[in-house]
């Protein structure tokens, strides 16, 4: 019985701590797209500037 609680305890722990890295691993990379897309539309500006 203790041994079951202290599994599911472990179980819910592990469970939250993937969710949370998925919901930071999801937010970093929407992070990255918008900068990608930022840095492509001042490269594409800077190409714009030199023609």
């Amino acid at each position: 019985m203790v041994a079951d609680a202290s599994c599911r305890a472990m179980a819910y722990r592990l469970d939250f701590a993937m969710h949370r890295r998925t919901v930071a691993e999801q937010a970093s990379q929407v992070c990255l797209r918008r900068k990608r897309r930022a840095t492509s539309r001042q490269v594409r500006e800077q190409i714009a500037a030199d023609e």
